[in-house]
């Protein structure tokens, strides 16, 4: 019985850390514009919720909080893990003297791992500045996130 309980553990350990990248939450680190703490929980097989809390080097010196939908296609084929491509839609906040509110529009790629609960993010994120002025603009990051579960 014991034998029995320990082969459906591993069965079950393994199939989390397998999977952990495309479900769950994850939280890590970006760098970039801007740097800061990223997160991500995934609300379906191909769809995830993105979001920042982080400090932006831009003009000024300030606080972004961001939040993006993101949908994932199939993407590059890679001899293990997945390197989906993913685009998104999203609104950004950044406090400085003046709150400047922004829609966005992150594309990027997303190297799941095979074996462990991690994957390393790119993306460029094209933007329109919704306040205080209209205005376009171009954030880009590199992260990494290890997802709890």
């Amino acid at each position: 019985m014991k034998k029995v309980f320990l082969t459906i553990l591993l069965i079950t350990a393994l199939n989390i850390s397998l999977n952990a990248q495309s479900r769950g939450f994850g939280i890590g680190i970006v760098f970039g514009e801007p740097t800061g703490i990223s997160l991500k929980l995934w609300n379906g097989g191909t769809t995830a919720f993105q979001g920042a809390i982080a400090w932006s080097m831009g003009n000024r010196s300030a606080l972004r909080l961001q939040a993006d939908h993101l949908w994932h296609f199939s993407g590059i084929p890679v001899s293990r893990g997945k390197l989906p491509v993913y685009v998104g839609l999203g609104l950004g906040a950044t406090f400085s003297d003046d709150l400047n509110l922004s829609a966005r529009i992150p594309v990027g790629l997303d190297y799941q791992f095979a074996t462990i609960p991690l994957d390393i993010f790119v993306e460029l994120v094209p933007g329109l500045n919704l306040t205080p002025s209209t205005d376009f603009n171009l954030d880009a990051g590199l992260g990494i996130r290890y997802f709890l579960n």
